[in-house]
């Protein structure tokens, strides 16, 4: 949840900052969007779908 909190941080920041800077945003910016969104998600996908399995016995 972190990782996918810290990808749509900088996607907001992305698409602010030619507003408040008046200029494209840094290249890092969309990066680090591109990266951590998409892997967030995935990993809070497999724990969602590996914390749902019963427990073996």
């Amino acid at each position: 949840m972190v990782i996918f909190s810290i990808g749509v941080l900088f996607t907001i920041v992305a698409a602010l900052t030619p507003f408040v800077l008046g200029r494209d945003a840094p290249t890092i910016l969309y990066v680090g969007a591109m990266l951590f969104t998409p892997v967030g998600f995935l990993l809070g996908l497999l724990y969602a779908i590996l914390g749902s399995r019963p427990p073996k016995m």
